[in-house]
């Protein structure tokens, strides 16, 4: 009886394993969909270091863990075109700085589209993967990519079917040396007051 008590309970653990995976997908380039579905912040002014991001009304929507480098091209060097980037200019980039291989991206309002395009330091591949998690630290989903330092950024975005999504630890290698984030995009950063 216990045997078949225990098989029972597995099985019926399954589909709802199954559920909960669905139900957190992956968004591999940022389509028309991916940018109406989520707002973009905006990383302070350039030249200038940042530990969070804003909204248009000027409400800071995002913090970061440590400080960004804001930079265009010019400090940047390059970026990803259209279809791997939303746009064909040059992005406003946070740079880690060159020590950091960890950036954990706070969001002020559970989400459930959260995003953004990430791409390595040096001019080289490195695996680049983001969690995304709760506002437990239990981690939703994560994505693990390999991404080309010269001209190779990608999206890293996620949606639920519901609001969950509190925050998105990305790692890449030290032998990265750091690595730039642009368009930061949420679905909650269009909401009229942070928690």
């Amino acid at each position: 009886m216990a045997y078949t008590t225990g098989a029972l309970l597995l099985l019926l653990s399954v589909p709802t394993q199954l559920f909960a995976t669905e139900r957190c997908r992956p968004i591999d380039r940022p389509d028309e969909d991916y940018r109406s579905a989520a707002t973009i912040c905006s990383l302070e002014r350039l030249w200038t270091e940042t530990n969070s991001c804003e909204n248009k009304s000027g409400r800071k929507v995002a913090a970061f863990d440590i400080r960004l480098s804001v930079r265009t091209r010019i400090g940047w060097g390059c970026w990803s075109l259209p279809p791997e980037s939303e746009s064909m200019g040059y992005p406003v980039v946070g740079f880690t700085g060159e020590e950091p291989s960890i950036l954990v991206v706070r969001l002020g309002d559970l989400a459930a589209v959260a995003g953004m395009e990430i791409e390595p330091n040096p001019f080289r591949v490195f695996p680049v993967v983001a969690s995304f998690r709760d506002d437990e630290g239990e981690e939703l989903l994560h994505i693990e990519r390999m991404v080309e330092g010269f001209i190779g950024a990608r999206l890293f975005a996620v949606r639920r079917d519901e609001p969950v999504i509190d925050s998105v630890v990305i790692k890449v290698p030290h032998e990265a040396f750091g690595f730039g984030i642009a368009f930061l995009r949420s679905d909650a950063f269009d909401s009229p007051a942070g928690r």
